[in-house]
């Protein structure tokens, strides 16, 4: 499942839930798997509709399994270096590289 969500500001303002379209600066593009959600947070440009991805504000992964309520990031643990790795490169590809 992939989805995204729009931010427009890297702290939250009164409209962090719902920007304006020239408002939204950065994106959340976020993927899940069968154990874990993980979220980049890059730059949005609106005038190409197009994200930044060398641009990252933030990342986030928890792990659906163990922290159901995701309270944990653990995207900065050295031990989850590789799996963040992985999950960036198949996020940037797309849903349509998902597809069976």
């Amino acid at each position: 499942v992939f989805s995204q969500y729009p931010r427009p500001s890297d702290k939250s303002q009164n409209d962090s839930d719902s920007p304006k379209l020239a408002d939204i600066k950065i994106m959340g593009y976020s993927m899940r798997t069968e154990t874990y959600r993980y979220t980049e947070w890059v730059g949005y440009d609106v005038d190409r509709f197009e994200a930044d991805w060398g641009d990252v504000h933030a990342r986030e992964l928890y792990d659906q399994t163990a922290d159901e309520g995701e309270a944990h990031n653990i995207a900065t643990s050295p031990q989850f270096a590789s799996l963040v790795n992985s999950l960036s490169k198949q996020l940037r590809r797309g849903w349509q590289n998902a597809l069976p």
